[in-house]
């Protein structure tokens, strides 16, 4: 199949096969607020995008290459959103990367290098991101609320002090 005839029809039925025709598709959990679809989803798109880039760098298209991995970032960085433990199918990914590009003679780890930021980056920063949510127990003091609490809280520096302001539905239980 020609790359260029792959268009909308073939995505939708891409998804329509992965969907409702597999033996493990479950209404209730596939409609649900579970992140395991999504997960699933999007970790592929990665993948796959992560493979047409390793192509690419294989058959010397640089270009295309930088945009699949630009895309290959932004799936990842979905992933990470989704759950916080999906760091680990993105480590498994860099390893993955790792792997072929020691594997594969045709593609320069100097490439690999110059392209990593775009799929590095953003996910990296949405785990951090993640990880500043939960209350550490070195804030936890300084604002009065237990550590590890799942909410986040707004602090500002003003001329009186810290202004702490909580999150909806829990308001900040302190007195300020």
């Amino acid at each position: 199949m020609n790359a260029l005839q792959v268009g909308w029809a073939f995505c939708a039925l891409t998804i329509l096969i992965a969907t409702a025709l597999s033996p493990t598709y479950v209404t209730r959990l596939v409609l649900s607020s579970y992140a395991d679809l999504p997960t699933t989803i999007t970790v592929g798109f990665a993948s796959a995008m992560i493979w047409l880039m390793l192509n690419a760098l294989s058959a010397g298209d640089k270009s295309l290459a930088h945009t699949y991995a630009w895309q290959a970032g932004l799936a990842i960085t979905a992933a990470i959103a989704l759950k916080q433990v999906n760091l680990v199918f993105f480590l498994s990914l860099l390893i993955a990367i790792a792997a072929v590009v020691l594997r594969d003679k045709s593609i320069s780890f100097r490439d690999i290098i110059s392209l990593s930021h775009k799929f590095i980056i953003l996910p990296l920063a949405i785990y951090v991101i993640w990880r500043i949510y939960d209350v550490p127990s070195e804030l936890s003091p300084v604002i009065d609320v237990p550590s590890g609490t799942k909410k986040s809280y707004l602090l500002r520096r003003d001329k009186e002090g810290w202004t702490i302001k909580g999150s909806w539905p829990h308001p900040y239980p302190g007195g300020k």
